[in-house]
């Protein structure tokens, strides 16, 4: 009976001993804080332990739960709201998008080119290799060209977009496929790319993209 005694205190005052709950590392205080559940609901100062908020209330409150490397930081009555972030997402081009050459993540344009040639050899059955994303750096006038793209000049149409979807290169065959040659002009809002001697180079620009696309 003493050793189960005995046993019984020792486990109480490890409970009573066990430390504190961790202090928040940030406090901000004597602020306007708007929480966002409706237009009057306000606070005077948040706890914020690393990237997480712990508690919200009024300054006195807040301000009792500091520890001794809490950072302080007395807003002096201003505004502090949830951020505000703006996002988008273009769903079916995206969602296209997972059947596609992805060139986003490649950081050279001979990255670029082996990852176009690996999709075509992935993909015997595709009819068109369409995609997204090379890099306008990659080139030196800014633009692909029939001569820096020749390792795509397949007998099948490729067809892929920048980056930004503000232009795109179209093989020689996808040219054909379109109609396209030296004699097409484009009047809308984008251009038709042509060389110094009046010849598709492959590249087409906003609206001009939708020749071919």
């Amino acid at each position: 009976m003493r050793n189960i005694f005995l046993l019984l205190l020792s486990a109480l005052l490890l409970f009573q001993c066990k430390p504190a709950d961790t202090p928040p590392t940030l406090i901000l205080h004597n602020a306007k804080i708007w929480t966002g559940e409706n237009e009057s609901s306000f606070v005077q100062a948040l706890a914020i332990l690393d990237s997480l908020i712990i508690a919200s209330g009024d300054s006195e409150a807040i301000l009792a739960m500091a520890g001794e490397e809490t950072e302080l930081m007395d807003m002096g009555g201003k505004l502090i709201t949830a951020g505000f972030n703006d996002a988008h997402i273009h769903f079916l081009s995206g969602s296209m998008g997972l059947t596609q050459v992805e060139l986003s993540s490649a950081e050279t344009f001979e990255a670029a080119i082996e990852s176009t040639l690996q999709f075509i050899a992935e993909n015997p059955d595709k009819e068109w290799i369409t995609g997204r994303g090379w890099q306008y750096t990659f080139f030196e006038s800014g633009l692909p060209d029939h001569e820096s793209m020749k390792a795509l000049n397949i007998n099948r149409p490729v067809f892929i977009r920048a980056y930004d979807g503000h232009s795109a290169y179209a093989n020689p065959k996808a040219l054909e496929l379109a109609g396209l040659d030296a004699s097409s002009e484009f009047s809308g809002f984008g251009e038709l790319v042509k060389d110094e001697a009046g010849q598709l180079t492959g590249a087409l620009k906003e609206n001009a993209m939708g020749l071919v696309g």
